[in-house]
This record gives structure tokens, sequence and C-alpha cells, in this order.
């Protein structure tokens, strides 16, 4: 039994075969971090924290990335055309030596946090425009009873207030004063545990809860939360069946509740029907997915990964009075319900040596969705509106990257297939691109390589 927890070690540490992993290496082996053994599973799976000290990494790319930690979750799209060319950076450290354990610090320049629904939608009127407010990642791990153990904390607070009077000409005596707030809070903690001997499974608790304050220029509440809460949990396994095929069974699921009082301080705050006007919206969320994971090696310095699943998640939103107004000919409660089923999932990966320090990498995922949309308007006894919509669609995507290792440095891109085609533009880095739909692309231009890791040893 203890020879072949040996040989399960060393074969699971023989599958990140470029050394150390990143987040652009998943994501261009058709983003299967789910199941591959990596540093960036630090965020996914927290246990994996204490296996990775010493390292510095930087994250890089021409779109707005989000993190996506609840997988089956609904998450809405970056903006088009935004821009964070380097938005995280981090570093592990690691103390003590008869009792080691592992800090890690990041720091993002990712778009600012706001309170939103499920589907995107903003829970807040906001006023006074925005700033950054993505404070620290820390994630801690060390060994706990014959298991790594790892934490993560994630501080997101910021925003804007006023405080100033002004006086209007000719009529001095009429001060106007503006206490205007908005600011928003997001604490999530992470829990993982990692089995100790072999790292043969991991399971990992997500914990997230939100605020925020949101008063207009007279000091009154236009909005503020009623309930704010996320909540995921996933594990994996790796399966060791042969030398060269290991299986990854997975499973998680994601719930979640976010919701709102609009108090509707739309009119004059000294006419207004507060108790007539006011909006109270709920937005939940359930989601889970299930999968079974392959690593196949045919040899040194190969690997081909495949996941193949299913996911569900169900997005719902509620709105209503809080007092019902009388006489009214709009809607005065709605229900909107998003279902999607994702029969199956595939997603792909390959990577292998082409000289000691260059790999070369391609992935493909393929996505059969069937999306159902229900909505249903009340306006009291008056009349009712319901729709329901379903739709079948297949999502297809290609990648292409390459690995890069100098001594202690490692650099993974991933790369526009459409450089080899239509040559480089060494004097800008970028050229002509006609395809506005293709996710990691601005409208008119593409890049050579549009994200990019850098990851250093300190050991």
């Amino acid at each position: 039994m203890k020879k072949f927890a040996i040989v399960t070690m060393m074969f699971l540490l023989a599958l990140s075969a470029s050394s150390f992993a990143t987040q652009t290496r998943t994501e261009v082996m058709g983003f299967n971090d789910g199941i591959m053994v990596d540093d960036y599973n630090v965020f996914r799976f927290p246990g994996r924290t204490f296996n990775y000290p010493n390292l510095v990494v930087g994250e890089f790319s021409i779109f707005e990335y989000d993190y996506r930690m609840a997988q089956g979750a609904a998450v809405a799209d970056p903006e088009d055309g935004s821009y964070q060319h380097f938005y995280d950076f981090g570093v592990n450290w690691q103390f003590g030596d008869e009792n080691p354990w592992v800090l890690g610090t990041y720091i993002s320049t990712l778009e600012p946090m706001e309170p939103e629904g499920y589907n995107g939608s903003d829970l807040w009127n906001q006023n006074l425009g925005w700033s950054q407010n993505r404070r620290i990642n820390l994630i801690y791990g060390r060994q706990l009873g014959g298991h790594n153990f790892g934490f993560g904390f994630e501080y997101i607070r910021g925003g804007r207030e006023r405080d100033n009077a002004r006086a209007w000409v000719p009529d001095q005596d009429s001060v106007v004063t503006d206490v205007s707030k908005e600011t928003f809070g997001y604490y999530k903690f992470s829990f993982g545990l990692t089995e100790g001997t072999s790292g043969k499974w991991d399971v990992a608790l997500n914990v997230a809860f939100g605020t925020w304050t949101d008063e207009d220029m007279y000091g009154f509440t236009q909005t503020e939360p009623d309930g704010y809460l996320d909540l995921s949990a996933e594990g994996r396994y790796f399966w060791v069946k042969s030398p060269k095929v290991t299986l990854v069974p997975h499973a998680g699921f994601a719930i979640g509740k976010r919701g709102a009082n609009n108090y509707g301080f739309w009119t004059n705050p000294d006419t207004a029907l507060y108790e007539s006007d006011n909006w109270n919206e709920k937005h939940t969320l359930f989601a889970f997915e299930g999968g079974m994971g392959m690593h196949y090696t045919s040899g040194p310095d190969l690997l081909a990964v495949m996941d193949v699943g299913f996911r569900y998640s169900k997005v719902k939103d509620e709105g209503d009075y809080i007092t019902k107004p009388d006489g009214v000919d709009y809607a005065t409660s709605d229900v909107f319900q998003n279902t999607t089923l994702t029969l199956p999932y595939l997603k792909i990966g390959f990577e292998g040596s082409v000289f000691k320090w260059m790999d070369i990498r391609f992935g493909a995922t393929t996505y059969w969705n069937i999306d159902k949309d229900e909505d249903d308007y009340l306006s009291g006894s008056t009349w009712i509106y319901s729709n329901q919509y379903t739709y079948k669609e297949v999502w297809n995507e290609t990648y292409l990257g390459f690995g890069f290792h100098w001594g202690r440095l490692h650099v993974d891109v991933m790369t526009d297939p459409e450089v080899f085609l239509r040559g480089f533009n060494f004097i800008s880095g970028d050229s002509p691109r006609y395809d506005p739909d293709y996710y990691y692309y601005d409208e008119n231009y593409g890049y050579m390589n549009t994200k990019m890791s850098v990851l250093y040893e300190m050991f």
C-alpha cells in the first residue's frame, strides 16, 4: 500500500509536464484547471497552496478577465474592449523551518466589482462613477493532521462619498448640500483540504458575503441589500488506472441569494410616496456539475487531457412592490427564470515538448446547451403576461499556446492562431482582425498573444 502511494504521488507530480503550470496553460489546454495539477489550482483548491512555496506569478491579458471559481454559476460576460494588460501579481512566501507554512499575497487590477444579480443586473442606483475596490487576495497553506490544509481570503471594498455645500447666486440664502455615498464590500472565504501523502484528492468550500451603502445627495437611502450570500463546494479524485491513464471524477455545486430594496428616490424627497414606491427584488442561484476527466501520458514530456460531463444552472429573478400601489397599469410583480443544461460538455487539451526550452499546446472545448427562459408579469388582477422561450446552442472554441522555460523562469502564452496565417507584425505587435464575436479579441485588432502567465521559482 505504501509503495502504491509513493508511485501515485510521483505520477501525479509528473502530470505537470512543464514543471509549474499557470492559468494560461490550463486555459489553452481546454480550460481544464478542474482536473489538472498545477499551481493555479490554489485559487480553486486552496489545499494545494502548501505544495507551491517560493513562487512569483504575474498574469497578463488583452481582455478583462474575471475569476470563475464556481464553474456552474452564471457570470456576466466581460465588457467588449476593456483592457487590463497586467491584471494580477502575487508572491507565495514560505515561513518556518520545522513546521513550514505558505502565505500567498496577490494584488489585481481587475475591473471594480459592484452589487449585481446572477444575470448581471445592477442592484443599486450608481450615480457617482466607480473606482478600484479590489484590495487583496490572500492564500494560506500548511500541513494539518497528515493532510494539506488551505485557506483563502479575498477582500473587496471601495466606493465614493461626497460632503459639500453649494450656495446659489443670487439667492445666497439657498444652500444645497450633497452627502452622496456609494460603497460596496465583498468578502470571500475559501477552505480546502488535499490528501497529504500523494495528493490524490481535493475538496474545497467557498463562502462569500456582500454589502453596500447607496445614499443620494440628501442622505436618503436609495437602495439597500436584502441578503447577499454565495456558497459553493467541489471535489475531485485522481484514480491511477495505469502508467498511461489516470481518471479524475469530479463534482461541484453552487447556491446563492442576493436581494435589494429599491426605495425609488428619483422624485423630490419632500413629496415622494415612500410607502408605495418601494421595490424589492430577489435573485437566487442553484447550479451543479459532474464529470469524468482523464490524463493520458503516452511518453516523456507528453500529456493529453480530456474532461466530459454535464452542467445545470437555474437563476431566478423576482421583483415585487413592498407595498403594492392601487390602480396602476404597469407590472407590480415580475418573475424571470433562466435554466441552462449543458449536456454534454467536452474539453480536450494536449502539450508536448518541442525543445528543452519550449512546449507546444493545443486545446478545444464544446458545450451543448439547452436554455429556457420564463417571464411572468402581474399587475394586480388587471392583466398577466407570460412568456416561455427555449433555445439550443452549441459553442465550440479552439486554442493554441506555447510554454517557454529558461532556468527558473517559465512563460506561458495563449497565441492567436491566425498569426501564422497572416504573418507577424513586428513593428506594432498587432494586426487587423475581422471576427468581432471571438471572445478574446477587441472588434478591431488582433494580437500575437492574447494572454500570458509569467512564473519565477525563488529556490
